[in-house]
């Protein structure tokens, strides 16, 4: 089993992202909104508010699916449905997945 985490930095794709979790099965999973680590320090840390111009070249936040996939073929074909959705990095970041082996406690 592996856990699943999916950032999505521009919310355009964040349906077409959960449309394509859905189309391959993958129902259970949790969703939260991040900030930016530079936007908080430059807003609300005073003596880092010279980030504040960084801003320009970073997103605000970020939506994060948190998921469990059971095998590595799931997770590709997550990968290619994605890509083939018409999704992709190559002009700007719109999201980054990470995985990692986990054991489940029952």
């Amino acid at each position: 089993m592996y856990q699943v985490i999916i950032f999505i930095y521009d919310e355009k794709y964040f349906e077409d992202i959960m449309t394509v979790l859905t189309a391959i099965g993958i129902n259970e999973a949790f969703i939260v909104e991040g900030l930016n680590m530079t936007n908080v320090l430059a807003f609300h840390v005073p003596i880092f508010a010279g980030l504040r111009a960084e801003l320009k070249h970073s997103p605000k936040f970020c939506k994060i699916i948190f998921t469990f996939i059971e095998d590595k073929e799931t997770i590709d074909e997550l990968v290619e449905s994605i890509e083939d959705s018409g999704i992709n990095n190559k002009n700007k970041k719109v999201y980054s997945i990470v995985y990692y082996p986990v054991e489940k406690i029952e």
